[in-house]
């Protein structure tokens, strides 16, 4: 008796390098904390994480993602929107013209901050209000 084996046709390996580039283009439109993710599991093999997941997903839920090979997805969140009438509130605020510099805001933030803080101020009300209107 002769022993027959047989070989995978072409088209079987075709179809394994297009899947390949497949992945290449997928892995090419994620975003640079889903691609970290993805090198710590190499061998992950299921659907990627929505659009969305780059931006509001914490990297526990990244991690829990790509660990229970996509089982575990974290609860929806939604993205608060911040329109310009909330922004001139905010620059309000801290006193600050509506368009201020980043730099600025922070500086004036932790100013505030250290001032209006309930722990260096505990008898005063108007200092712990005060302190919740900068920090919201």
């Amino acid at each position: 008796r002769t022993k027959v084996t047989r070989r995978p046709s072409r088209q079987f390996h075709k179809s394994c390098s297009s899947d390949e580039g497949d992945e290449e283009a997928k892995r090419a439109n994620l975003g640079p904390r889903v691609r970290k993710y993805l090198d710590k599991f190499p061998a992950y093999s299921g659907d990627m994480p929505p659009p969305e997941a780059e931006d509001i997903w914490t990297d526990q839920d990244l991690h829990n993602f790509f660990f229970s090979s996509g089982f575990i997805r974290p609860p929806r969140r939604e993205k608060k929107k911040v329109t310009p009438a909330m922004l001139n509130e905010f620059y309000r605020a801290l006193g600050l013209p509506p368009g201020a510099k980043a730099p600025a805001v922070r500086k004036v933030y932790r100013q505030l901050a250290l001032k209006h803080h309930p722990d260096k101020n505990s008898d005063s009300r108007d200092a712990t209000t005060k302190f919740q209107e900068i920090t919201e």
